[in-house]
């Protein structure tokens, strides 16, 4: 599989991914993922970019098990623990 190189902007950060997706793929992430902390720090102003970040994980997490729960799939595989899990990102 092929690996492309990708430079984003997530949180006002800028990061070098290296990832086999597709920069159509990688540019609807990183368009989501900034929309959904935009949408949190235009809530609350003051808040620290960390605090931020972490409740748009939150968010997107609590989507995620979600939609996983809808289509039948366990939300919480027994036994899987979030910090097991390897990210399919091989450079951050």
């Amino acid at each position: 599989m092929e690996k492309n190189h990708f430079d984003i902007s997530l949180a006002r950060q800028n990061f070098r991914i290296v990832c086999a997706e597709t920069p159509e793929y990688m540019k609807k992430l990183e368009s989501a993922v900034n929309s959904r902390i935009e949408g949190i720090r235009s809530k609350y102003p003051g808040m620290s970019t960390m605090r931020i970040v972490l409740l748009a994980m939150l968010d997107m997490e609590d989507d995620l098990f979600k939609a996983k729960s809808a289509d039948g799939s366990p939300a919480f595989p027994e036994g899987a623990a979030a910090e097991n899990e390897q990210s399919e990102y091989d450079d951050f």
